[in-house]
């Protein structure tokens, strides 16, 4: 398997209009190593930490089957 990519994301607004609605799925391409921790990526953003993120869903793995 060949790693083509380690995106990581910001928080954000979902929409302009309504700043209570944040999210950071949007993730993008970074250049260069990535530390992985025992709470993800570091400098990515995890908004919904009920959810996501934690020791056991630190970072996802997609590979191309999921993608076709």
């Amino acid at each position: 398997m060949d790693l083509l990519s380690i995106n990581i994301g910001a928080a954000r607004a979902v929409d302009e209009t309504r700043s209570h609605d944040i999210t950071g799925i949007s993730k993008q391409p970074v250049a260069g190593p990535v530390q992985v921790t025992a709470d993800g990526l570091a400098g990515d953003v995890i908004v919904d930490t009920k959810n996501h993120g934690g020791p056991d869903q630190a970072v996802y793995v997609y590979g191309g089957a999921d993608y076709a």
